[in-house]
């Protein structure tokens, strides 16, 4: 027993002392190393595939204790590019099993990776390799909206508003690029291990706008470009973005065949949607769509709409507006409203409407007009065009991406901005189309190299070459298409398009890796390095290379510069940031600054702030403040003055917008402190759920019904663990202090950022004009370039402002009546004092600014005057007259109390040359309306511009509402008021022409033109009017209208007369007719008679100068010469000359219009059973006829001595008829028509001639005699 219990003690003791021993070396042991689930084939068909930049390594251990698996590391070698193997001992694995470790987020690189696991130094032990292809293939998943999955053809946002994000994943892409339909410039979203997200606003957004990617109400369609260095994903989406405003959405524009016997029976032959701006070649269309019109909210229950009625409008097609009645009753809808569909906010109708004789513009509008209770209106405008099936025609251009895929369409409205050089854009043409020239500048200076017309029927296309040569600017683009003809390619002038583009090749740098903005806990975890403990920073050069290219980069982290060798080739850069400095970088805020220098020369910076928060609390990072007003996406640092305190700001504002960035934070609360009207403590609270993407708790306290549904966030974005947000403007305390409290939350705890304000309100200020500065004495100044100023003043509590003796008018959109209106004119060239007084009760405060008129002839200047019986501005370059005491008239012969005034101004501007605004500043060149109005202006077809753009307007009044002003207000309110800006309040193609004001008698208007254009070139020149009238066809349409006029070569004016007002310009005629050009002895005369809208070609291509001219057009051409004033209203003379032509039988060549005013007038009689034969070619006495009686000659009226006159001269005098031979006679003494030669018989010497009076007349016989008409009457040089 004793030796068995010292045995055992033996035992115990040499047990313990084998503990304390070290183990073995694994090697000792049967050391196994195995890579589980990856294969260990290099075969392709059984290789490891992945599309993911790293994964997890699965390893079986065997011999090695566990204590020890911290010493097993990997290396990884990427046998496709032949890279030395990288070893990494710092991803650490981790014991996911009994005798299995993990190494989690190994990076591969892209091609065939090997990866062998190893454990110890010097006799290290290797698994057998494992193989794993990584092909970096991106893709696009989850997409949302505000939140909200985002499914194709919906809806969105869901709540209205009028700013919202799109996010999603994009696995493996270094940028994400976004392109809209219509919107030729690209958007790149915030990319962030694999997440995305951008931002997109409304179109009609100015004030606080934050992004340039804007998209307009209704359907929209994306397309979503996720990319890396060498893959690429497309994905396509249309939504139909709500603003929670009306508009129309999902219209389809259909072509039709239709009976001619039955206009009713119709076939649909295609069908496109309008929303992106189609081409049709029919000229029978239906519209067919939804319209979206909101439910009044104040009235509960909210059973009906808002907006009251609407209008549907079309530049051709429709004889007026179509009136859209919006009832809440199926049963009592009228058409072209056919269906509606209740919605919790607004109902939905369907619609179908015909319209019948589209064309012959290129360019067509259809607008929606959303009218409400208090007669305000919503506009919703769409483009389409028209081309003839025979013609040829560029359809559209595309910028052509770097792989040679077709990008982003240009737009025909807005500047195209073209930032890289050489670029490529491809121009998609018709099938009748066989080549393509292209030019830049507004007259053609320099011609493109274009490629040859290639591809299939129906998407033939040819590129066009824009090379480095071309110096940066702005240029008109000019895409012409050629067809065939029995000569050879013609060029096909209406089927040219038109674009205006900027050429920016201003060397820059992109940065595709690290976002500016960026919250990060760990630098060297974002990516693009491939290694998790390396930070670096990628990117690409644009209009620079390195090596021969000359470009350089120095880069800086928090200002210290950073060892980067440049590249000695391409473009694409990779910065390796050094671990020392990565390392030491503290929580807060950093830079890293990139600047590129050409040829040693600084010519570009790039500046990327990022966030290192390394704890996982909740943070804020910058917050910035924006004031109601502001119309940047850079704060105002007058409009919040810091504080002597953190957090704290001093303003004169009265709202705040708060916009900045979060990490951490899974619930964000905004609190806003303030005092109600008594004194008492006032808190508003709303609460927002990040991750649910959920409101929470909204109250005020106190607080009423009306308080209890504000909210203040407006837009809260996230990706991973950080985020970005905005508020609503919030409301300041009128005087004090305003306290807003922003609060993350998450299961650390709660963070809080303060911010104080304190409100001190002013005397008064000024909110209009806002571009208020310095001069050079010190004084405020702002500078127009108009003689008159609107001036919109805010004074809390005032009872009235006085400018000099008159009382400036309180501004009735304002509910708090502390917003005050003046006009200031007749204005001064150079500096004006703008003196006022702000009245409380007994007090009175004085204020003084100065109005420096600068008085340029640029777009943009104008000027408002009395009308005067002669009127000249603009240095003389616009000149009106009218005969004395001509007044001004509302142009609606219904009134009962005719609107007669001599009191109104008259408006005149120098316009935008493209879209037409004269205010630029006030007016987005991106608002719906402006686009739709670029649209409209584009120059007629061979024709271009000689003269600015100019405006003149005497204003417009509508009829007075039944329950709105008194007559005696309304009437006051109409005879002393001024034009307007076109796109004030009812833009200019919209306006009624029976609510414009015009001279109650016809004037003269003079303007001059392009003095460049020689004495010889005056038959070129003429004006034309932009006017919305019914055409021949009695189709209202709206479009420029040839007027002619009377040439000055000596002085380079040009006079035409002026019965209403508008925009007018002087147009040179560049491209005449292949058959006017070759004609032997009439081409001057035909292209005069062009060119000043006396005579139409009858086709798109040629002019027919050789057919015969009917009496008709002769009717036509005498009254456009004689300025004969049309008078057509009431019953018609003839019964075979119908009051409108809608089968266009008439080309246009005549007009109803025409020939009654010729009737009224006496210059033409009918035939038998009062029939007046316009189509029927015209003979030269009938001529002869009508020529004499609109020159109004004196005629003999003995008929023998008439004969023996006749008989002298004309060897058939005895055919001409009785009633024609006085006219002959007179025409042909005053040189109008000449006789024809007979031929000589032998022995004949003298040459005789004959009248030939039952002959046809050419139109270029026509031409010419017009030609000596015209300058009979002092109309020609």
């Amino acid at each position: 027993m004793r030796n068995r219990r010292r045995w055992a003690h033996l035992g115990f003791a040499l047990a313990m002392a084998f503990g304390l021993v070290s183990p073995l070396p694994a090697a000792n042991a049967a050391t196994v190393l195995n890579i589980m689930d990856l294969s260990k084939s290099q075969d392709d068909a059984q290789i490891t595939r992945v599309t993911t930049p790293s994964i997890n390594v699965r390893v079986s251990v065997t011999g090695i204790a566990p204590t020890e698996y911290q010493n097993i590391y990997y290396e990884v070698t990427n046998l496709t590019t032949g890279a030395g193997p990288v070893v990494e001992k710092n991803n650490k694995p981790q014991q996911t099993g009994e005798n299995e470790i993990t190494f989690f987020n190994v990076p591969l690189t892209e091609g065939k990776n090997q990866i062998v696991v190893k454990y110890g130094d010097t006799n290290a032990v290797s698994s057998a390799p494992a193989y794993v292809l990584y092909t970096p293939v991106v893709s696009i998943t989850d997409l949302q909206i505000d939140g909200v999955p985002f499914a194709d053809g919906g809806v969105y946002p869901v709540v209205p508003k009028q700013r919202f994000f799109i996010t999603g994943r994009a696995p493996n892409a270094s940028e994400v690029e976004f392109r809209l339909e219509g919107d030729p410039r690209p958007h790149f979203a915030t990319v962030t291990n694999g997440d995305f997200f951008i931002m997109l606003e409304d179109v009609n957004l100015t004030s606080g706008s934050q992004t340039d990617f804007k998209i307009r109400p209704g359907t929209n369609r994306l397309t979503i470009i996720a990319r890396n260095a060498s893959h690429t994903y497309y994905a396509t989406r249309s939504f139909v973005y709500d603003n929670g405003k009306p508009f129309a959405y999902d219209v389809k524009l259909q072509e039709l065949s239709c009976d001619p016997l039955d206009p009713n029976n119709c076939t649909v032959l295609r069908e496109h949607d309008l929303a992106f701006s189609p081409t049709v070649q029919s000229t029978d269309l239906r519209l067919v769509g939804k319209l979206k019109v909101d439910l009044d909210q104040s009235q509960l229950p909210t059973v009906v709409t808002k907006y009251v009625y609407g209008q549907l409008q079309a530049s051709s097609g429709l004889s007026g507006s179509v009136t859209l009645n919006f009832v809440t009753d199926p049963s009592q809808l009228t058409p072209p409203l056919t269906g509606l569909t209740r919605r919790p906010s607004y109902i939905s109708y369907t619609f179908s409407q015909k319209l019948s004789g589209v064309g012959p513009a290129r360019n067509q509008t259809v607008t929606f007009v959303f009218v409400d209770g208090n007669g305000f209106s919503v506009t919703d405008g769409y483009t389409f065009f028209y081309q003839d099936p025979s013609g040829a025609y560029v359809q559209r251009v595309h910028a052509v991406l770097p792989d040679d895929s077709t990008g982003p369409e240009l737009s025909a409205t807005a500047r195209n901005t073209i930032s890289e050089l050489p670029s490529k854009l491809r121009a998609f043409v018709n099938d009748n189309t066989v080549s393509v020239r292209a030019y830049l500048g507004q007259n053609r200076e320099r011609e493109l190299t274009v490629s040859a017309v290639t591809g299939s029927s129906g998407s033939k296309y040819a590129d066009i070459a824009i090379d480095e040569t071309i110096p940066d600017g702005a240029y008109t683009l000019t895409v012409e298409p050629y067809k065939t003809d029995p000569s050879g390619p013609i060029a096909y002038p209406d089927g040219v398009r038109t674009y205006q583009i900027d050429i920016v090749s201003v060397p820059y740098i992109i940065v595709t890796s690290l976002p500016n903005g960026k919250i990060v806990k760990n630098l060297a975890q974002e990516d693009g390095c491939g290694l998790p403990s390396t930070a670096c920073v990628t990117g690409r050069l644009v209009n620079a290379s390195f090596g021969a290219g000359g470009a350089s980069l120095q880069v800086l982290l928090d200002g210290v510069s950073v060892p980067f060798t440049n590249p000695t080739s391409g473009r694409s850069f990779t910065v390796d940031l050094p671990s020392a400095q990565v390392d030491s970088l503290t929580d807060g805020r950093h830079t890293i600054v990139i600047r590129l220098s050409v040829a040693g020369r600084p010519v570009s910076e790039k500046t990327i702030t990022f966030y290192v928060f390394r704890q996982e609390v909740p943070t804020f990072g910058d917050i910035a403040l924006y004031p109601l007003t502001s119309g940047s996406s850079q704060p105002d640092p007058n409009a919040f003055r810091p504080g002597a305190q953190p957090g704290t700001y001093v303003t004169n504002e009265s709202y705040v917008r708060l916009s900045g960035t979060f990490a951490n934070a899974k619930t964000l609360t905004i609190t806003v402190r303030t005092k109600n009207d008594k004194g008492e403590p006032r808190t508003a609270f709303h609460e927002y759920n990040v991750v649910a993407r959920t409101d929470g708790t909204v109250s005020v306290q106190p607080g009423d019904v009306a308080e209890n549904v504000q909210r203040f966030w407006q837009t809260i974005n996230t990706s991973g663990d950080q985020g970005t947000f905005d508020t609503y403007h919030i409301r300041l305390q009128p005087i004090g202090d305003t306290i807003i409290e922003l609060t993350g939350g998450n299961e650390t705890g709660m963070a809080t950022r303060t911010i104080t304000i304190t409100r001190q309100p002013l005397p008064f200020r000024i909110l209009e004009p806002a571009r208020i500065i310095k001069n050079a004495a010190g004084k405020d100044q702002v500078n127009i370039n108009q003689n008159f100023l609107n001036i919109k003043l805010e004074a809390e509590g005032a009872d009235r402002v006085v400018f000099g003796k008159d009382e400036a008018t309180r501004d009735p959109s304002d509910p708090s009546r502390k917003t005050f209106l003046y006009e200031a004119r007749n204005l001064k060239r150079g500096a004006n004092p703008i003196k006022f007084t702000v009245f409380r009760g007994n007090q009175k405060v004085n204020g003084e600014f100065i109005a420096f008129y600068t008085d340029t002839n640029v777009p943009g200047a104008a000027i408002k005057m009395p009308l005067d019986a002669s009127m000249k501005v603009f240095g003389g370059d616009v000149q009106l007259k009218f005969p004395r005491d001509t007044k001004l008239k509302r142009n609606n012969p219904a009134d009962s109390t005719p609107l007669i005034t001599a009191d109104r101004q008259i408006l005149f501007g120098i316009a935008d040359p493209d879209d037409g605004r004269v205010d630029r500043e006030k007016y987005s060149p991106t608002a719906s309306t402006v686009t739709q109005g670029r649209v409209l202006l584009q120059s007629p077809v061979r024709f271009r511009p000689a003269s600015p753009l100019y405006w003149i307007d005497a204003g417009s009044v509508k009829d007075r509402a039944p329950f709105g002003q008194s007559e005696r207000d309304y009437a006051q309110s109409a005879l002393v008021g001024s034009g307007r800006d076109p796109y004030d309040a009812d833009v200019f193609y919209l306006r009624a022409d029976s609510e414009e004001f015009v001279p109650t008698e016809r004037g003269t208007l003079t303007l001059k033109f392009d003095p460049n254009i020689r004495d010889n070139a005056w038959r070129y020149v003429t004006v034309f009017h932009f006017d919305t009238y019914t055409d021949y066809r009695g189709v209202r349409v709206s479009g420029w209208r040839n007027i002619g006029g009377v040439v000055d070569p000596k002085n380079n004016t040009i006079t035409v007369p002026i019965e209403e007002f508008g925009y007018y310009r002087v147009m040179y005629m560049d491209n005449s007719f292949n058959d006017v050009t070759s004609h032997p002895w009439a081409r001057d005369a035909l292209d005069t008679m062009f060119s000043k809208g006396l005579m139409l070609n009858k086709t798109s291509e040629s002019f027919s100068p050789n057919e015969p001219i009917t009496r008709g057009e002769f009717a036509t051409l005498l009254v456009k010469i004689f300025e004969i004033p049309l008078n057509y209203e009431g019953q018609p003379t003839f019964t075979d000359v119908p009051t409108a032509d809608p089968t266009d039988s008439s080309k246009g060549l005549w007009e109803y219009k025409y020939i009654e005013t010729a009737a009224r007038a006496g210059i033409v009689r009918g035939t038998a059973f009062n029939r007046f034969s316009p189509a029927a070619p015209i003979s030269r006495q009938d001529a002869a006829v009508m020529i004499a009686r609109a020159a109004d000659l004196k005629l003999n009226t003995d008929d023998k001595k008439v004969l023996a006159n006749l008989q002298k001269q004309f060897t058939d005098a005895n055919l001409i008829d009785i009633y024609a031979r006085p006219a002959v006679e007179a025409v042909v003494k005053k040189g109008f028509i000449e006789g024809k030669q007979n031929v000589l018989v032998p022995g004949q010497r003298k040459p005789t001639f004959y009248f030939d009076p039952l002959q046809t007349m050419t139109r270029a016989e026509a031409a010419m005699i017009a030609l000596r008409v015209m300058k009979d009457q002092k109309k020609i040089p």
